[in-house]
């Protein structure tokens, strides 16, 4: 059978971050993820696509405009 999920390390190479970053994007609901058991937490792929796919806001001001 195949496997339907990845681990939250493969979901953190994916999109170059910590695992630790892919945890709190799990936790902001920004990626999908299932917990097995007490410690186990796979990652949907799918997910993982998604939202490399959207454009990434930084929360910084826009620079000032020189006159």
């Amino acid at each position: 059978m195949k496997n339907n999920f990845i681990t939250v390390a493969e979901a953190a190479e994916i999109l170059s971050v910590s695992k630790a970053r892919v945890r709190v994007l799990i936790a902001d609901g920004r990626i999908e993820a299932v917990r097995f058991g007490l410690r186990t937490l796979m990652v949907h792929p799918v997910s993982v696509r998604r939202f490399a796919k959207l454009p990434i806001k930084t929360g910084g001001r826009k620079p000032a405009i020189a006159k």
